[in-house]
């Protein structure tokens, strides 16, 4: 989908806690995600007043798909933004804006020691792999606010990637064809030369049955 989006490069509390509202809208895409804990308090109290540059979430990868779609039939899906965009690449979630603000939903994906996590930078354009060593029982959390909402969060922030737990790379280009298609036009030609010298023709023989009908008119 192509088009202009307008988001906040700086927002508050407030202004975070109303775009939680609008993904509490789509439940599919709200019981499945996860805060990153830097949100916690903005979200649990809502009474300091912080400012933020974006939101990141993170989901189990085999909610994804769901939730893209999701986002797609609520028209807050941008192509460009999504690291499926590119040819035979796997799935590092993809960003998305609502209320002016800048969603960026990431995949985990549970192993012995902790989790991996994968994620698309839309300024970049890195696909990221991360292996967080964790305590699985602290890592994801489910708590109630003082709203009595229940907020989703995890023990993870972008700045806990770094060069030695992140593994970048850049999106496989689209292959570039190995097959040329050369359109001859001489075919186009002769056929265009034959129509015309047959119209020529057409008009002569039209002419000189005039000039027979004219004389014997006389």
């Amino acid at each position: 989908m192509m088009g202009k989006y307008t988001y906040f490069l700086d927002f508050t509390t407030q202004e975070l806690l109303s775009a939680k509202e609008m993904l509490k809208k789509m439940p599919v895409v709200y019981n499945n995600v996860y805060f990153s804990k830097k949100y916690a308090n903005a979200l649990w109290s809502g009474e300091k007043e912080e400012h933020f540059k974006d939101i990141v979430l993170l989901c189990d990868q085999i909610h994804i798909s769901n939730i893209r779609q999701i986002i797609k039939s609520n028209f807050l899906y941008i192509q460009g933004w999504d690291s499926l965009k590119y040819p035979n690449n796997e799935d590092y979630g993809f960003s998305f804006i609502a209320g002016n603000i800048k969603f960026t939903i990431m995949t985990f994906r549970e192993t012995e020691s902790g989790y991996i996590i994968k994620s698309y930078d839309t300024e970049s354009t890195y696909c990221c792999t991360t292996t967080i060593n964790a305590n699985k029982k602290l890592f994801l959390d489910t708590s109630i606010n003082e709203n009595g909402d229940f907020v989703r969060t995890c023990d993870f922030t972008v700045e806990d990637m770094n060069d030695s737990n992140t593994e970048k790379k850049l999106p496989p280009k689209k292959e570039k064809s190995r097959v040329a298609v050369y359109e001859d036009n001489r075919g186009n030609a002769i056929a265009n030369a034959n129509y015309i010298l047959t119209v020529v023709v057409v008009l002569v023989i039209l002419l000189w049955f005039i000039l027979i009908i004219s004389n014997y008119l006389r």
